[in-house]
């Protein structure tokens, strides 16, 4: 159905890295702990209690991976973590399914707040904290929206994981033998818009990446 290899049939034309969005006033405490290597440890430990925070146990929040690409993401982050700790390939399903990892999972997520924003997903959960800031201390969402969101409230900050991952807008024709020559046509003429300089322009208004950045 899909020939990943035909690049005029797959496009990946915008692209946004995953980021932590927290407040100015508390990113000077959060920057050295999250920009670096022991992110996801240090947020276990801020969590748990054992790391102290200025303002007492950490609360912060992801979308729900079941339901949103950036929760997803992040978990994919953890385990990159976790495997790199203990040497393993994060690619092995022996890794995710283990038992270990499960435990890493729930001791970097002992500070994690699972509410209707982050149920709701990526856009619920940032405008929930851009509306108020006491919801978390910090939450993991889209470059994008945490940039929309400084734009609506100055008193935000963004800080960037060490490694990140990027999530990238990608669009497919498909091949199915139902597909007419018609839909076919406009299919492509579609990619060639989405691939266009005002379709770019658009992007970047909305603080996405190009393919060209």
């Amino acid at each position: 159905l899909i020939d990943m290899t035909d690049s005029e049939r797959v496009r990946t034309y915008l692209r946004t890295p995953i980021v932590f969005l927290t407040t100015k006033q508390k990113a000077e405490f959060l920057r050295p702990l999250l920009a670096g290597p022991d992110a996801w440890k240090n947020i276990g430990e801020m969590g748990a209690g054992t790391r102290k925070t200025p303002w007492g146990k950490l609360r912060f929040s992801h979308a729900d991976p079941l339901a949103s690409n950036s929760g997803f993401l992040t978990l994919a982050l953890m385990l990159n973590d976790y495997a790199r700790r203990n040497n393993l390939d994060s690619s092995d399903e022996k890794t995710v399914s283990s038992q270990n990892f499960a435990h890493y999972l729930r001791s970097v997520e002992a500070g994690l707040v699972f509410d209707i924003p982050a149920k709701e997903g990526s856009s619920s959960l940032t405008k929930a904290f851009t509306r108020d800031t006491t919801l978390y201390d910090f939450i993991v969402t889209y470059e994008s929206s945490a940039l929309s969101a400084l734009v609506e409230n100055d008193k935000l900050a963004v800080i960037y994981p060490e490694p990140t991952v990027i999530s990238e807008q990608s669009v497919v024709l498909v091949n199915g033998a139902w597909v007419t020559d018609e839909q076919r046509e406009g299919a492509v003429k579609f990619l060639a818009f989405l691939s266009s300089q005002d379709s770019m322009k658009n992007g970047i208004a909305a603080h996405f990446r190009t393919t060209q950045n």
